[in-house]
């Protein structure tokens, strides 16, 4: 039996949840695995520090996603899942839930649509880099050196990964997402 742990902070149930990527992602997985168990976080945890700064600095500047309480919450639901289920291998929708995870002895990959400081830095003027993130970047890329492989959807992200992540370029593989396949 091949058995898959679909990761993803999104809901991949709902077709609109992140343009319908991790939909599809799930629908075409279905397909190749005789059984996918899914892990899809609820509401970032917080801290009473991460409640204080979130109120004085503001949701965009202050993302609960980011905080290390959150991170430390979604890897123990990844390492308990791992423990429980016994996946063949995972794949993981962005790396919050594989920052603090300990269960990583088995074939991990993670898929994203760019590094996420790449994509963070390229929409600077529109938006402004969240307090957390040069942090959240050092983390996401100790990730992508301890996991199997990455997976990114476009030549950029891929050649950004492997720049900012300072992984070899076997290790990174390009998978066109839906219009751009």
């Amino acid at each position: 039996m091949r058995h898959l742990l679909l990761v993803t902070v999104e809901n991949p149930y709902d077709p609109k949840s992140w343009s319908g990527t991790p939909y599809n992602i799930l629908k075409s997985l279905e397909n190749r695995f005789d059984k996918i168990t899914v892990i899809s976080s609820p509401i970032p945890k917080k801290g009473y520090l991460d409640s204080f700064l979130r109120l004085i600095l503001g949701r965009k500047k202050y993302p609960l996603w980011m905080t290390n309480t959150a991170l430390k919450a979604y890897a123990k639901h990844f390492d308990e899942t791992v423990r429980k289920s016994h996946p063949d291998a995972v794949l993981c929708i962005s790396s919050q839930h594989l920052i603090y995870a300990k269960e990583l002895n088995l074939p991990v990959f993670m898929i994203s649509d760019a590094p996420w400081i790449a994509y963070k830095e390229a929409y600077k003027n529109y938006e402004a880099l969240p307090l957390l993130a040069y942090k959240f970047a050092k983390q996401e890329a100790e990730v992508a050196r301890r996991i199997s492989a990455v997976i990114y959807p476009t030549p950029w992200a891929c050649k950004e990964a492997e720049s900012r992540f300072g992984i070899p370029k076997d290790k990174i593989k390009l998978l066109s997402f839906g219009a751009n396949s």
